[in-house]
């Protein structure tokens, strides 16, 4: 199980070809478990242009699994 980053998120959706976002590609091509936290979803969805970016978002986001870090702030 992986935790995607706000950062690596935000550059796979603009697109962007570098190996930390092709790493993405790889992750979903390979069925490899991931999803996010509640704060990683609150970056994104602040992080919005517009009501409609908004939408789409929080509409993909709440496909994802949401994980609790066990250690809470420890585990950062």
């Amino acid at each position: 199980m992986i935790i995607v980053d706000t950062s690596i998120l935000i550059g796979y959706f603009k697109g962007h070809e570098e190996p930390p976002y092709n790493k993405m590609d790889y992750i979903i091509d390979n069925d490899i478990p991931y999803g996010i936290d509640n704060h990683i979803y609150l970056e994104l969805l602040q992080g919005a242009r517009d009501k409609s970016e908004y939408n789409t978002l929080k509409e993909y986001l709440n496909t994802l699994p949401f994980y609790e870090l066990q250690y809470g702030k420890q585990s950062y």
